[in-house]
């Protein structure tokens, strides 16, 4: 009869620390649950400390005469942004389809890609950068396109709108010239090139861009050095123009 009440006591204990074990394994994975579920992701969602969020968006388009594939970005907070930038976009494609038109057998290929570069006073810059090859030697069309929108005026900048001086042309002509004999490595014509390109014409000046640690400049292919050099951009570092850049 004791041997029995032992072995009842003994079960009793172990059914105890077993309901107790089983507690504290629940309690420990509650509280350490680790999440196994795959996320789905959309967009690729970029965001800095200084730069709205964005994410990419594409176009994409092939038939018997034409290929798209444009990237270009969308901000989460900026639709007016947005809107100008698609207005763009629409515009390159529309011209594309117009030449289909005018030149039936010429075939298309269009490509876009972006850059969000910097920001400076709530005014970002963006590059647009637009292929379209049409075919033949010369059939290959790089444009930059560049944008600087003022997020509290909620609007995009002209040029004239970036300095403080009406002569901001006179004043990065020198320094642009210096910079691109030496990326260049530019002798002779090529120099005479140079110079024809950076003369004080607005058509010359159209692309600049805000990077962290300059003025970022950018000419197409053609204007400043031959078409095989594509987009030529050149940095210029903001104490080398003290009281140039003033958004406006």
């Amino acid at each position: 009869m004791r041997k029995r009440s032992e072995r009842h006591v003994i079960r009793f204990i172990l059914l105890v620390l077993v309901i107790g074990a089983g507690f504290f394994i629940f309690q420990y994975m509650k509280n350490n649950k680790v999440d196994n579920t795959t996320p789905v992701v959309k967009n690729e969602v970029v965001a800095t400390s200084s730069l709205p969020a964005w994410t990419t968006k594409t176009i994409k388009e092939k038939t018997k005469t034409t290929e798209i594939d444009i990237q270009y970005p969308e901000f989460k907070t900026i639709p007016s942004l947005n809107a100008f930038i698609l207005k763009k976009i629409n515009q390159v494609i529309k011209d594309d389809r117009d030449l289909l038109n005018t030149a039936p057998n010429t075939d298309i290929d269009l490509t876009a890609s972006y850059e969000v570069i910097g920001m400076r006073d709530d005014v970002m810059s963006i590059e647009l950068t637009i292929i379209d090859f049409t075919g033949g030697g010369n059939g290959n069309h790089d444009e930059p396109y560049t944008i600087n929108w003022d997020l509290k005026k909620n609007k995009n900048l002209e040029p004239e709108d970036l300095f403080c001086s009406t002569d901001y042309m006179n004043v990065l002509a020198p320094i642009a010239r210096e910079k691109l004999i030496a990326e260049l490595d530019a002798t002779g014509d090529s120099v005479d090139d140079i110079d024809k390109g950076l003369k004080p014409d607005t058509v010359n000046w159209q692309n600049f861009a805000f990077a962290e640690n300059g003025l970022l400049v950018i000419f197409p292919p053609y204007q400043v050095t031959a078409g095989a050099a594509g987009i030529v951009k050149i940095l210029i570092p903001y104490d080398a123009i003290p009281g140039l850049v003033c958004l406006r």
